[in-house]
């Protein structure tokens, strides 16, 4: 039995090994931003916390605006039952 998995390991290869070099890319990029991260301050590390939430907040708007126009179109009284399933879905 020994011989028969250490010849499937050979061909297919190992789980282990294969979900290793699947996170290996995303473990290199939190290392490169630790490097740049490591030695500011917190007031820098505040200040950069801020200009992310700014960038996600302007990136969110515009999706932020067709929910509140899809959500108003659903409250509206006019609006049939099934197509304000739809609308919430």
């Amino acid at each position: 039995m020994a011989l028969l998995n250490s010849i499937l390991r050979a061909i297919f290869g190992d789980k282990h090994e294969k979900d290793i070099k699947a996170l290996l890319p995303t473990v290199e990029k939190i290392n490169e931003e630790y490097e740049k991260l490591h030695n500011i301050s917190n007031d820098e590390l505040r200040q950069k916390t801020q200009q992310l939430r700014e960038l996600i907040k302007e990136r969110i708007k515009e999706d932020e605006q067709k929910i509140n126009e899809l959500k108003q179109k659903a409250e509206d009284e006019q609006t049939p039952v099934n197509e304000k399933e739809k609308l919430y879905k």
